[in-house]
């Protein structure tokens, strides 16, 4: 399959159906789409990866893959980034972060049920695109907002060891927010 050259958009701008479209910049944050509806059942498929300081997190050969959950995870960072911090966080480094919230939500639980319940009640607000569909297999990506005030994204290639870029919030925001209306346009769909 043939791709075509990827084109930088910023909203509003018109979306090119059956074209990648751009938000934000590849070599600081930018969320890459390709909406490819076979159908009007399948309003809002395509395909979906983020980059973060020019290294590609999520595959976006992976055909027809639903970019609902991934605009919900954007939608709920846009509305929650300035709490996005965890007491649990003071004084570990990036990857100690990471490793925290990735034990929390996918690691084998230590304790009872009640308390593994809770650990992801309490971190899940910080899954970024994790499991939100095969774009992000073998892939994990967590975010947060430090003292300073920045977001942290967090992230791990398959088989890599995690990594992690610090943005001013609007670096982020602007992007995840024009792809969610770029979406919600492109398939038609309304916000909740």
């Amino acid at each position: 399959m043939r791709f075509e050259r990827a084109t930088r958009i910023e909203w509003p701008a018109r979306a090119i159906q059956g074209r990648d479209v751009i938000f934000g910049d590849r070599q600081g944050f930018a969320i890459e789409a390709f909406h490819e509806p076979e159908g009007p059942e399948w309003k809002g498929f395509g395909r979906l990866c983020m980059h973060v300081e020019g290294v590609r997190v999520g595959d976006i050969a992976e055909q027809h893959v639903s970019l609902h959950h991934a605009a919900d995870r954007f939608r709920d960072l846009c509305s929650n980034a300035d709490v996005l911090w965890d007491d649990a966080f003071t004084g570990l480094d990036p990857t100690a972060v990471f490793h925290l919230i990735e034990d929390a939500l996918y690691g084998t639980p230590t304790g009872s049920l009640e308390e593994a319940i809770a650990g992801m009640h309490r971190f899940g607000r910080f899954d970024l695109l994790t499991g939100t569909g095969e774009h992000s297999d073998g892939y994990q990506s967590f975010v947060y907002r430090d003292q300073g005030g920045m977001l942290r994204l967090l992230y791990r290639l398959p088989d890599g060891m995690p990594q992690h870029a610090c943005f001013d919030k609007a670096e982020v925001l602007a992007p995840a927010a024009a792809f969610v209306r770029w979406l919600e346009a492109t398939a038609g769909l309304t916000s909740e």
